[in-house]
Formats: structure tokens, C-alpha cells, sequence
């Protein structure tokens, strides 16, 4: 069960985040969610290989293509999806234990943590005891 609530949770996710960069966004470049100023290419090994599977996909995108065109590109990329899901996975499904929880409660705490500003999982050891 907790594969199947981690993919309902993705599936949410990748519904309503995109891919863009909106005027005054102190995050920066963002693809399905994840943005340039929380999950740089230095932070570690998963960002890298997100962030090149970003520069991948849009390879093929002639620079005539529209924005919006490009975005479908990147947000239906399995090579993309996947990436994000290995970061989605360890920086917030697994950090913050939501698989330790009843499915429904474990869906929505990782919503929230992933569109909270970054935090220190230990911060909230707590709040995740208390749900369980």
C-alpha cells in the first residue's frame, strides 16, 4: 500500500505543478515542482540526473516551439518524471516517513511538506509520532 499512496501522491502532485519560471519566484527555473533554488545540480547525485534529464528533453525542441509546447515536453517525459520521482521519494515521501502512515494521512502530509519552504525532516519528528 505504501507504493500505491506514494504514486497517488505523485500523480496529485504532477497534476497541478508545471514547468516554468514566474516573474518574482525566488525558486527560480521549476519543473514539475521541483525548483532550481531547492534542488540545484550541486545538492547531490538525484538533482543532477533530474536536471539532465531536463536538458535531455528539451534537446529535440526546435526554438521555434512554443512555451506551452515545451512544457508538455518536459511534464510528459518519462526520463523527467522518473528523476523527479527518485527526488520526490527521498527528499520528502521517505525524509519525512509519510509511508509510516495511513494512507490517507501519509498523502496529505507529504502535500504539505512538499509545498512548504525547505525544512529539516528531524524538525518535525513530533507532529509525524503523533499521527502514527
Amino acid at each position: 500500500m505504501t507504493e500505491a499512496a506514494f504514486r497517488a501522491s505523485l500523480a496529485l502532485l504532477f497534476e497541478t505543478e508545471g514547468v516554468g519560471q514566474p516573474a518574482g519566484d525566488p525558486g527560480g527555473r521549476t519543473v514539475l515542482g521541483i525548483s532550481m533554488a531547492a534542488h540545484p545540480p550541486t545538492r547531490g547525485p538525484l538533482e543532477r540526473a533530474f536536471w539532465q534529464a531536463v536538458d535531455v528533453a528539451m534537446i529535440p525542441v526546435p526554438l521555434t516551439t512554443r512555451e506551452s509546447e515545451a512544457r508538455l515536453l518536459l511534464q510528459d517525459s518519462p526520463a523527467v518524471q522518473g528523476a523527479a520521482a527518485a527526488i520526490y521519494r527521498a527528499s520528502y515521501w521517505d525524509a519525512y516517513r509519510c509511508g509510516d502512515l495511513p494512507p490517507a494521512l501519509g498523502i496529505a502530509l507529504f502535500d504539505a511538506v512538499v509545498n512548504q519552504p525547505a525544512r529539516d525532516p528531524s524538525e518535525d519528528e513530533g507532529v509525524i509520532e503523533m499521527l502514527q
